[in-house]
């Protein structure tokens, strides 16, 4: 308990990273309550994100307090903006809507921190994960290179180029918080998932609740707090596996940047924040969605048709072929152009396939029962979900809301249960992969289970409709055991605290290259296995790698130096490949991660070096031995 009420100033840190510079731009566009909570992340994410791209083209130096110069300007553009527009001022809630969403926001945040917060077991565990190794480096590289442009993240795994897109808005936020709490590079990259996770998420379901079903009572609110922290959908499974915390960041942004979308199109039951001031929001959350994960964006575009299809249709039986033709023609053309700007980045993410390994019929309960991934069946969660669904398709205000929803289900079961054309198609640019779109589909999935505790408690007998409502809610959480937190935390623990196996590295292993800064001077290069861990002496001690992931693009000299150091540590031409690269230390240790995976027969050169010529064992500890390369004075 401790150690997490220490980490509690820089999850107060990661707060105010997430939701202070946007919070500024949306309250000088107008916007207050609920809708400005909400809307300052996806606008937080996009000047931190956008703040890094412009740093590295200028080339200044990164800053998380850079931030505050494009906070200031945009916050002055956003007033003009709202002035020459005259964006009408937010009408202020009454007083028990701001509580209750004060109550309901408190509500989701605990529930998702504690769930989460219990699996992870420690504030700065480790997540045993493959993604885990780059993005835990990518954050260190960023703090050392003073660059955390998305343009140049990709460095990490292409050292060769020297630069290479990666979306690093996550990573920034992350660098933000490790910068000005002077926390570890784990405990910020936890903390700044649990804030995602447990503040943004919460916030914008609510915002997307209120703008799709009106305004709500106080129990509703509380509903959707509750119900937001249900899901094992999201955010529990991709905080397990992956780890994906760039995709965690912007599935938790995109309720409000929907929200928005409703707003802009005139499409919200009660708007909250306006359609003028939503096509503002909409436009300058765009850039932090996109930055967070593009697959972010993709996920909005399907909900987005779902929100436009059926107006589109009307039009366009009233409009004829004559109107509807050349722009949909237009439309056309601009999707192409759109398409093919980023054919380079799809054409490189539909390469992944992951196989199927269930039946579509299979994929297809799962979806029904809120299962996703074999997960255990939510039958409470499940008959809110579809209770929602039957009312809002009897609606042609919300009728959008179960299309988007069914269709999100599909992208699902295709990539769940199909390895066939269409499904590889379709899926491609979230790679394939059922966690991906299984998270989506709470993006729809919590709303709906909201207004099925609505539609369930109008046709309770007897009481008050608030009573009625927190007496659904209340049956919905006993019969799911807890809204079945209990996996959740269980799930988030397989790779935090793995049982047995597949461990990166375990306690003793940390301890020792966390402590490598006493042996290897700073800018000293260290080489190893990434597959034995000692890629993350990178993480943990600051001290560059070779090989910094498990997986990239990397330099000849070092692909040299991975087949050949063991053998001839004395060899001329490994000394000037060694020198090149700044190597002045190898890092031996047993494989202890995927030890079945044929890629590591790439770093057999840098394994077993006992004994070896022209190699000093300097120290020990945990499974790891360090030499440095006296052969090569």
């Amino acid at each position: 308990m401790s150690a997490w009420l220490n980490a509690l100033p820089a999850l107060a840190i990661a707060a105010v990273v997430l939701f202070g510079p946007g919070a500024l731009v949306g309250r000088t566009l107008g916007i207050r309550g609920l809708a400005l909570w909400a809307m300052s992340a996806p606008l937080s994410v996009s000047l931190v994100a956008l703040t890094a791209v412009f740093a590295a083209a200028v080339g200044v130096p990164w800053s998380p307090l850079l931030v505050l110069v494009p906070t200031g300007v945009a916050a002055l553009v956003a007033w003009r903006v709202a002035s020459y527009l005259r964006v009408p001022t937010a009408v202020r809630s009454p007083w028990y809507a701001s509580w209750a969403s004060a109550v309901a926001l408190a509500v989701g945040a605990l529930l998702v921190l504690l769930v989460a917060g219990r699996g992870m077991g420690s504030p700065d565990a480790l997540s045993h994960t493959f993604d885990a190794v780059f993005h835990l480096n990518a954050v260190r590289w960023g703090l050392d290179h003073q660059d955390l442009s998305s343009l140049h993240l990709g460095a990490v795994t292409h050292p060769v180029s020297g630069t290479g897109f990666y979306p690093a808005a996550w990573h920034a936020v992350a660098a933000s918080v490790a910068s000005l709490s002077g926390a570890s590079v784990p405990l910020a990259a936890n903390v700044t998932a649990l804030a995602v996770a447990g503040l943004v998420w919460p916030a914008g379901i609510l915002l997307l609740v209120r703008q799709v079903a009106g305004r709500l009572g106080p129990v509703a609110l509380v509903a959707g707090g509750v119900l937001s922290a249900g899901f094992l959908a999201f955010p529990y499974l991709l905080l397990s596996f992956g780890v994906l915390w760039p995709y965690v960041l912007a599935t938790a942004l995109l309720p409000a940047c929907i929200a928005a979308a409703l707003s802009a199109s005139r499409a919200a039951a009660d708007d909250e924040i306006g359609q003028r001031a939503g096509v503002v929001l909409l436009v300058l959350s765009l850039p932090g969605l996109a930055l967070a994960h593009p697959a972010g964006i993709l996920t909005l575009f399907v909900v987005l048709l779902a929100v436009a299809g059926p107006p589109l249709i009307r039009w366009a039986r009233r409009a004829g072929p004559r109107r509807v033709l050349p722009i949909a023609l237009a439309a056309g053309i601009v999707l192409a152009a759109g398409l093919a700007a980023g054919w380079s980045q799809l054409d490189r993410v539909n390469q992944f396939d992951w196989r199927a390994g269930e039946t579509l019929a299979q994929a297809a309960g799962e979806v029904l029962l809120n299962a996703p991934t074999r997960g255990p069946a939510a039958w409470a969660l499940s008959l809110l979900v579809v209770a929602g669904m039957v009312v809002t398709a009897q609606s042609a205000r919300m009728a959008w809301l179960p299309i988007a929803h069914l269709a999100l289900a599909l992208l699902y079961i295709l990539a769940s249960g199909s390895d066939g054309w269409w499904a590889q198609t379709l899926t491609g640019p979230w790679y394939n992969d059922a966690f991906r779109l299984s998270a989506a589909t709470a993006v729809t999935g919590v709303p709906l289970a909201v207004l099925g505790v609505l539609a369930l408690a109008k046709r309770l007998p007897g009481g008050g409709l608030h009573l009625r409502q927190l007496v659904v809610l209340l049956a919905a959480v006993a019969l799911s055991g807890g809204l079945q937190h209990t996996n959740h935390t269980q799930r988030v623990a397989l790779t935090y605290r793995p049982a047995g196996g597949d461990t990166y590295l375990s306690g003793a292993d940390r301890v020792f290259l966390e402590g490598l800064g006493q042996w290897v001077k700073p800018g000293q290069v260290v080489i190893g296995s990434p597959w034995n861990g000692s890629a993350l002496v990178y993480a943990l001690a600051d001290r560059p790698v070779v090989f910094a992931h498990l997986s990239g693009a990397w330099s000849g000299d070092g692909l040299f130096l991975a087949k050949s150091l063991a053998g001839a540590p004395r060899d001329p031409a490994v000394c000037a490949a060694a020198h090149r690269l700044g190597v002045r230390y190898a890092l031996d240790g047993p494989r202890s991660f995927w030890a079945l995976d044929p890629r590591q027969g790439a770093f057999e050169g840098v394994v077993n070096l006992s004994g070896r010529p022209g190699l000093t064992q300097i120290a020990q500890g945990g499974r790891f031995t360090l030499y440095r390369l006296d052969g090569c004075a």
